[in-house]
């Protein structure tokens, strides 16, 4: 006696251990090492562009800044040369003028006569040889600059060079003033006096006001010798600071144009400086914005790629969680289905009485030792056959309908007797 059972969906045999195989196949603990290596790699990579992103941007900015503070030295350079040109051909004017007319000239008349601007300069004044001011625009007493410097710098010297003097208070003005003179000689080449245009630093500061350099942008015009001429900063002029020991000045000595950053300046505020030595004059600007007004933006842009990267980094590590967990209960589930298998071979395998599996058409699909002992069979000869082939042939009919009858849900199990052959 052997009890009937129906399985419409029963697969194929299986070999013993397929589910342990499909555990190690599907499920191996190398499975969840590779998604938390994947997530740690993709993270890593999210965290690595986000600081060259803002590596690059922070770069990107710098260069700017750069060029454009080289554009504006450039701008700058080219007023401050077209500026001091003009106040020499002054000079060259008006030494000509004394040359050919006489020591004795009305200064006040030669503006209005030759039409000079003087828009640009405060005073225009000759001295003699002793120092003694012979004619000035600005009206005054007679006065003795021969200790100026500039006096003293043609005094001694022969030749015919422009002299862009350090700046001074002006004695009638009481004004600063940036000098630039030329000497005068006499027929026999003796020293005749000085020419000087009194150059105004307010008309150079006024390209500060019309450049967006930011609150703590700087301007500067310094001398090859280390003096400044002129710095602007804020609504503040300094002239005459020593500059020669700072980093700007070895840096021009080193390359006539260039761009650099310097850690802090006089106000103790870091900047982008970028700089210019003018070609036919012992000078050199200098245009430097606060290295902040470049870098609290870059800052703020860097907080909201960082709040990005880590709202990108906790969506993969939940996935990555997600996945990890959904392979564990996978994993555990195949190994309580492949336990369970195990125990049903044990139970199918060593059973005392004669167990098959039969398919809806009547094919063996498993059988065990104690049917085949049972039967005479080899366990590959069962396989090979259909139930029918081994019922009594009066028995045939009755399991044909008895099958039909489990297959169509009317009856889920019956014990019942059939004769084998």
């Amino acid at each position: 006696m052997m009890t009937e059972t129906a399985n419409p969906a029963a697969p194929k045999a299986q070999s013993q251990g397929f589910w342990q195989k499909l555990v190690a196949l599907l499920c191996p603990d190398s499975v969840i090492a590779i998604v938390f290596v994947f997530a740690f790699a993709l993270i890593a990579i999210i965290w690595l562009g986000t600081v060259v992103h803002i590596g690059n941007e922070r770069d990107d900015a710098i260069e700017s800044m750069h060029r454009r503070n080289a554009s504006l030295a450039m701008a700058f350079e080219t007023q401050i040369n077209q500026s001091i040109l003009r106040a020499d051909q002054v000079t060259r004017a008006l030494r000509r003028e004394i040359v050919q007319r006489g020591h004795h000239i009305d200064m006040v008349d030669y503006v209005a006569r030759e039409v000079v601007e003087s828009r640009m300069f405060v005073n225009l004044a000759y001295l003699d040889e002793h120092g003694n001011v012979v004619a000035s625009l600005v009206q005054s007493g007679r006065e003795n600059l021969a200790d100026r410097e500039y006096f003293r710098v043609h005094q001694l010297n022969t030749g015919d060079e422009i002299h862009i003097g350090k700046p001074v208070i002006g004695r009638i003005s009481e004004k600063w003033l940036l000098p630039v003179s030329r000497r005068i000689s006499n027929a026999d080449g003796t020293f005749g006096g000085v020419v000087v245009v009194s150059l105004d630093p307010q008309y150079f500061a006024d390209f500060y006001r019309r450049t967006a350099i930011g609150r703590d942008g700087v301007l500067e015009l310094i001398g090859r010798d280390g003096i400044s001429r002129l710095r602007q900063f804020g609504s503040v002029q300094t002239f005459g600071e020593d500059r020669s020991g700072s980093e700007l000045m070895q840096a021009q000595e080193r390359e006539p144009n260039g761009s650099l950053e310097l850690a802090a300046g006089l106000e103790n505020i870091a900047r982008y400086v970028s700089y210019r030595r003018l070609p036919d004059y012992p000078l050199f600007v200098a245009v430097g914005v606060a290295r902040d007004a470049v870098q609290l933006p870059l800052a703020e842009e860097a907080r909201v790629y960082y709040a990005s990267a880590v709202v990108a980094n906790l969506v993969i590590a939940f996935l990555a969680f997600l996945l990890i967990a959904s392979t564990s209960r996978h994993k555990t589930d195949l190994e309580r289905l492949a336990r369970s298998e195990a125990r049903f071979r044990a139970t199918f395998d060593q059973a005392a009485i004669g167990v098959a599996q039969i398919a809806p058409d009547g094919r063996f699909l498993q059988v065990n030792r104690a049917l085949c002992s049972m039967l005479g069979y080899a366990e590959t000869q069962l396989l090979e056959r259909f139930h029918q082939n081994i019922l009594h042939p009066d028995d045939v009919a009755d399991s044909d309908a008895h099958r039909e009858e489990m297959l169509a849900g009317s009856d889920t199990g019956t014990a019942v007797e059939r004769r084998y052959l």
